[in-house]
């Protein structure tokens, strides 16, 4: 039984570090890459026809995500403070509210820690990093 709930709760840690990994995958700067094109064939068009494209693009894929991410946190957090008050002084449903509520905390500070890191790592090379905004 140890060894699942420590299974969930290093899951619990991969899963809140998601927004810290979109944030370094969304502001790192992409090599171009320069090839050419073997004669008769043909390269399927693609919504992004350039490396400049992507950055605004993954940027507002960030915004969404931070958008849904905070606002699962808040349905969390409600569904954690319902369990909570309807607990009835049952131990094992109050202690499961009470990581519930830790869990969404933890979560919210990594991903303000990672929206931070998104502006040191921009100032740190002096480079204009856009912030994920709300949708």
């Amino acid at each position: 039984m140890d060894k699942i709930n420590l299974l969930r709760s290093k899951a619990k840690i991969v899963l809140m570090s998601l927004p810290l990994i979109a944030t370094v995958i969304a502001n790192s700067s992409p090599a171009e890459a320069q090839f050419s094109q073997p004669p008769g064939t043909s390269v399927p068009t693609s919504p992004i026809s350039s490396v400049q494209q992507i950055k605004p693009f993954l940027t507002t894929l960030l915004s969404w995500g931070y958008f849904f991410f905070f606002f699962l946190t808040a349905v969390f957090v409600l569904w954690a403070a319902f369990d909570y008050l309807t607990a009835g002084g049952d131990e094992k449903k109050l202690a499961s509210a009470k990581n519930k509520i830790l869990y969404a905390v933890v979560a919210v500070v990594i991903a303000l820690i990672a929206t931070g890191i998104n502006a040191f790592v921009g100032s740190f090379f002096n480079v204009s990093v856009p912030s994920p905004t709300t949708p």
